[in-house]
């Protein structure tokens, strides 16, 4: 039997999950409106900016401009909100922005911003209609935006966000320290100045990497890189300063004093210990989007509560400030206003905005549903007008931090860390294998960049081609053509290797059928790694695919590990036979649909009571109908049209009430 208590306290548990998923829902909702060149979702956007240079991206805020730094901050973010506390959702802007940065380059000279960030600001109206040059930035001694695009892709991949890849980190990684310069990053000075300089963002990077490849190199990296910041605690993590999360984490991973400490002082700060404290009870850090700034400390005083490292006497404080900040954004304030756009009754009508404002009429054309503007001044006053861009503008990373806070209110909880251990010394190798006996690998050549005529198939005992402007044999294109190699590769050690992929253009490596690297696009000559672990003897499937696009061509496949040093993997490791299984055929017929007989809904389908309008005490309503505690008029109630009044009409009911549906059947 039933238990109908159970069934009804699961429904308002879902109930709240709901409402807290519609809040985190038009967070992310925001970014649709600053999209950059195709892919529009908003019928009231168009294509615009389609000749950048890279295109695609988002605008940074009420202007046009493409800002990389704020940029790859909103997809760590939003990342790493996802990795501690599981915010569904994100993976639509996060992978846009990711694609976008890759496309900006992975190492060495990078382009960094696209626009001239004076030249956007002297126009006002819709992107669609912008004309005029958007030059593009670009430069190899751009530290901060190196590692802070590292920092993104590394996040990503370790939280499982769409567009996370860790060899394009480590590659980004490495280019910011070979730099340990911004010297070259001069466009944005004014609007997005690197104040805080580079170490920050490699000791987030660098943690990160740690966190996704258990290589302890990075972890030290981040300790050492840590030594070169200042103390100050009077800030909070944002575009400009990641040092706040990074100290975060540190604590965390090594649960040192010296880490748990720092933290806690910054925390205790925000919680009332010097910051500027508004009458409303406001943490106020800056005049200029001081609710982005509220929302990030949010996060990271609910992040560190959790964290269960956390003195005891302050957990329940710092939560305590945490759900004040987001009540006092949602409109527990003394304007009651809700300063997120769209949401409850008394919301701002005028943002800084061109594409929603584009006739900078007040109230604007259009709303921005979901976007956080900057916020009240240190007396709890707004001023919603559409010039006082301090209190009105929209951006990015306002509501990459919003989505972060409204996240940490979820109710889940973290991971958890074993204390990093000192190190011990490196042991004697382990388990080795026999000398090997291979002879290569099955080479397929092919004309066309995408595996399109089969031309030659051949053994190759290693895979190190340098081609230049040549064809690799007669009859194959010295432009335009692809390679497959496949077998078996075997391992000498038992070990974690590292594989080395240098190619130019697109180059992937598969062992055991798993990509551990892969830059499939248009590229000059290029090493780029991934790790996997691997076990003497055995040997493993091997699947490498090579293209060329148009000019030099070139192809490499390198190994390492503890014991065994940096080569090209050998030909006595590599065998042209390989056990990998051919994929069984996929059935991809259509299936003959049940007919369904047509029904007509009632015009009040959802108002179960029968009171005018369509609220949570009607999902109510079903719920103990379905538990069998009250009768309902059940044509108002089947709001799936399935024949049946269930637990699903009432939670179709409920997604009405917040917003997330409009209509039901």
């Amino acid at each position: 039997m039933v238990n109908k208590k159970i069934v009804v306290f699961v429904f308002l548990a879902l109930l709240v999950a709901l409402t807290g998923n519609a809040q985190l829902s038009e967070a992310i909702n925001f970014f649709s409106y600053n999209i950059c060149g195709t892919g529009q979702t908003v019928s009231w956007r168009g294509n615009c900016h389609t000749s950048d240079n890279p295109a695609g991206g988002y605008h940074d805020a009420g202007d046009h401009v493409k800002f990389n730094l704020p940029m790859a901050f909103s997809a760590a973010m939003m990342s790493w909100a996802a990795y501690e506390y599981g915010a569904s959702g994100v993976s639509t802007p996060v992978s846009r922005i990711l694609s976008y940065l890759k496309s900006c380059g992975t190492g060495g000279s990078i382009k960094y911003q696209v626009g001239d960030p004076g030249a956007d600001h002297g126009y006002w109206g819709p992107p669609e209609q912008q004309t005029g040059s958007r030059p593009t930035a670009t430069g190899s001694a751009v530290s901060c935006v190196q590692a802070g695009t590292a920092a993104a892709l590394a996040i990503a991949s370790v939280a499982g966000v769409s567009g996370g890849d860790m060899s394009a980190a480590r590659s980004l990684f490495t280019a910011a320290e070979n730099a340990k310069s911004d010297s070259d990053y001069t466009a944005a000075n004014g609007f997005y100045s690197s104040n805080s300089g580079f170490y920050d963002e490699l000791v987030w990077a660098a943690i990160w990497i740690y966190l996704g490849t258990n290589d302890t190199t990075y972890l030290n990296k981040a300790e050492q890189y840590f030594e070169e910041l200042n103390d100050d605690y009077q800030w909070t993590h944002c575009w400009d300063d990641a040092r706040y999360g990074a100290i975060i984490k540190l604590a965390q991973i090594t649960q040192k004093e010296v880490y748990k400490t720092f933290i806690e002082k910054h925390l205790d700060w925000w919680n009332g210990g010097g910051i500027n404290t508004t009458p409303g009870g406001l943490p106020h850090l800056d005049s200029w989007g001081c609710l982005r700034y509220a929302s990030a400390a949010g996060f990271c005083l609910k992040l560190w509560a959790d964290s269960g490292l956390c003195t005891s006497s302050k957990v329940s404080g710092y939560k305590a400030l945490a759900s004040k900040i987001l009540n006092y954004i949602k409109g527990s304030n003394p304007q009651n206003r809700s300063y997120i756009i769209g949401v409850g009754s008394n919301f701002p009508k005028c943002p800084h905005h061109r594409a929603a404002c584009p006739s900078k009429t007040c109230p604007c054309e259009y709303t921005l549903t979901g976007g956080l503007v900057g916020g009240p001044d240190s007396s709890d006053q707004y001023q919603d007008s559409i010039d006082q861009y301090q209190y009105s503008e929209v951006a990015l990373d306002y509501n990459a931090c919003l989505v972060a806070l409204i996240a940490s209110q979820s109710g889940g909880s973290p991971p958890t860390y074993q204390p990093t251990t000192p190190p011990t010394p490196t042991p004697s190798p382990g388990p080795t294998a026999q000398p090997g006996t291979g002879n290569g690998l099955k080479g397929e050549y092919y004309n066309g960049t995408s595996f399109g005529t089969l031309v030659l198939t051949r053994t190759d005992p290693v895979i190190d081609f340098n081609w230049g402007g040549n064809s690799p044999d007669s009859g194959i294109n010295s432009d335009s053509f692809s390679v497959r190699w496949t077998g078996e590769i075997e391992p000498v050690y038992t070990d974690t290797y590292t594989i080395y992929e240098n190619s130019d253009d697109g180059g992937r490596v598969y062992i055991n059928n798993q990509a551990v690297v892969d830059r499939w696009e248009d590229h000059a000559a290029e090493e780029y790694t991934g790790t996997i672990s691997l076990n003497a003897g055995q040997k493993y499937s091997i699947r490498v695919e090579y293209y060329e696009s148009s000019g030099d061509a070139s192809m490499q496949v390198s190994w390492s590990s503890t014991w065994q040093e940096k080569e090209i993997i050998p030909q006595s490791r590599l065998y042209s036979e390989s056990t990998e299984p051919t994929p069984e055929p996929t059935d991809i017929s259509t299936p003959t649909p049940t007919p369904i007989a047509p029904t007509n809904p009632p015009t009040n389908l959802g108002d179960v009571n029968d009171d005018g309008s369509i609220d949570i005490v009607d999902a109510l309503l079903v719920a103990q109908y379905y538990v069998g505690l009250v009768s309902i008029d059940i044509s108002r109630a089947d709001t799936n049209c399935d024949g049946t009044v269930d637990i699903i009409d009432a939670l179709l009911i409920a997604q009405y009430y917040v917003g997330l549906i409009s209509e039901f059947c």
